[in-house]
């Protein structure tokens, strides 16, 4: 009787102990989920407008470090987590558009913005599971070999995939540190993969203690950046182009506004008129003519006079036709060539103008819409009913320059830049307008990738907006001249224009990926077949 009662107790007891370190564990797990959720969001500390870079390969340290020796099933949770935070806090300015301009409550507002961000998220998660399968044991010289092949693997594929969202790739934080200078011969996809390397070096030692190898690379990588400082084959030509950038500031609840129309005309014009006798190129925003090209025509014809008796090239965003069909679109008036060389006026089928190509979904087009549209005012943006242009047009010719343009978000696309440019390329264009956005973080994300690609093709640009950020950028990438945000002015200055060809404007992401699959091809050698052998 009295051993049956203590083994009563004993069993209760070990019942209590068991569910203790359950619970323990249980706690334990939740809790690195928690933290590497955090670590996410602290990542878009790295981008603009905060430019605090070395936080993003510090935080994606935080997932490397959390999620090793784990079940698998945990390990994809940890890095789901941190791509969620990343994501939901890095691109919540997409919720302004949604609230103030597509008429949807808070909630709804948040809730579509989890799901999107819970579908990019599951990128890092692929990165994650795939580490966790190829490198089971956490053995550190794997993960600094692998690491930032499927890093680099996996946000490649969230930027190609479902019309793709390169958006918040790790590289873009490198603009205005040292390894920008890496820009022009691996780009924004490459510089990602530094990211993931510096934070496997951080992983391999905080984790083992062993600093030998984590030093050879870092003294490599050091030298890399200095040897592609000094062996920029970009050179300065020495001939500058003033140019005039028309900060028009129309708000958006008006913008399209017909009765409203006259006076944002007005405006385009009156904020140009100092420039005639000064710029080469003035360069007018996305829709900042707010209508269609053929109910302004006889604007437009004056506008192309004023600007060919002073010998400029005026350079506009707006909505163009042919075909039965609407395109947003970039217009060349006024001169197309050089000083004195004889030329066509304006009319409604010149050859020299542009039809954006990656349109915006939602904002520009709606997928499904017959099943969308009635849901909610935001399926009914203005001027969501656009085509899509070729993926390879002519660049513009404006007072005998050679501009390659893109509209808005698709100059985060760096391969659709790169399939138009070549040799006669002289100025990268892109005009935008980030008002839907207001005065969230977005604006600023969207002007350090703008600069990313001035980098990576070695090429000065030149970024037009309705509100803001209105700025001129060198070849390196570094912001020569910015307009104030919200306000209706000009943006007026010079830039030096360049020659040369960068190894990225040759091999693009095609070459980052071949590097990636011989690195896998090393591994796969090295731990598979060798091993087995």
């Amino acid at each position: 009787m009295f051993e049956s009662t203590q083994q009563d107790k004993l069993h209760t007891v070990g019942a209590y102990v068991s569910d203790m370190l359950l619970s323990s564990r249980s706690s334990a797990q939740t809790l690195r989920i928690i933290v590497s959720f955090f670590s996410g969001a602290l990542s878009v500390l790295a981008y603009a407008p905060f430019h605090i870079w070395i936080l993003a390969p510090l935080t994606l340290a935080c997932p490397l470090l959390l999620s090793q020796r784990h079940k698998l099933t945990h390990n994809s949770l940890i890095w789901f987590a941190f791509g969620l935070g990343k994501f939901f806090i890095g691109s919540n300015w997409l919720r302004v558009s949604m609230i103030e301009y597509g008429d949807l409550p808070l909630y709804v507002a948040l809730l579509l913005l989890l799901v999107f961000n819970a579908y990019q998220a599951l990128y890092p998660m692929l990165a994650g599971w795939l580490l966790q399968r190829l490198n089971p044991l956490g053995m550190y010289k794997i993960t600094l070999m692998i690491f930032p092949v499927i890093w680099c693997f996996t946000e490649w594929l969230r930027g190609e995939l479902l019309t793709g969202f390169p958006w918040l790739w790790d590289g873009y934080v490198f603009v205005g540190s040292p390894f920008i200078h890496l820009a022009p011969y691996i780009g924004a996809l490459g510089l990602t993969g530094i990211s993931a390397l510096i934070a496997a070096l951080l992983f391999s030692i905080i984790s083992t203690k062993q600093y030998k190898i984590p030093l050879i690379i870092s003294c490599t990588l050091g030298f890399c950046t200095l040897l592609g400082y000094m062996l920029n084959p970009i050179e300065n030509t020495g001939e500058r182009v003033h140019v005039a950038l028309v900060q028009g500031n129309t708000p958006q609840s008006i913008k399209w506004n017909p009765s409203y129309l006259k006076p944002s005309l007005d405006t385009q014009a009156t904020l140009s008129e100092a420039y005639w006798d000064k710029a080469d190129l003035i360069i007018w925003s996305e829709s900042a003519l707010a209508t269609s090209e053929k109910r302004i025509q006889s604007y437009l014809y004056r506008m192309d006079r004023i600007a060919k008796k002073h010998d400029v090239g005026l350079i506009t965003g707006i909505t163009q036709h042919k075909n039965h069909k609407t395109y947003n679109g970039i217009l060349v008036l006024g001169n197309y060539e050089k000083e004195g060389v004889e030329q066509e006026g304006y009319h409604d089928n010149n050859a020299n103008r542009y039809q954006k190509a990656h349109l915006l979904p939602i904002g520009e087009y709606v997928p499904f819409e017959d099943l969308l549209r009635p849901i909610a005012p935001f399926f009914n943006l203005p001027m969501s009913n656009f085509y899509a242009g070729d993926a390879k047009q002519n660049q513009l010719k404006a007072a005998g320059y050679t501009i390659l343009p893109k509209i808005c978000y698709e100059i985060a696309f760096a391969e659709a830049l790169r399939a138009n440019f070549d040799d006669t390329t002289q100025i990268l264009l892109t005009i935008s307008n980030d008002t839907w956005f207001g005065r969230s973080i977005g604006p600023a994300q969207h002007m350090q990738i703008a600069q990313m690609r001035a980098a990576e093709f070695g090429r000065p640009l030149l970024r037009g907006t309705n509100s803001g950020i209105t700025a001129s950028v060198n070849a390196k990438g570094e912001i020569i001249k910015q307009a104030p945000v919200d306000q209706s002015t000009v943006l007026y200055g010079e830039i030096e224009l360049t020659q040369g060809r960068t190894l990225f404007s040759y091999g693009g992401h095609s070459m980052i990926l071949f590097i990636c699959c011989l690195i896998f091809g090393w591994y796969y050698y090295l731990y598979r077949v060798r091993n087995q052998g």
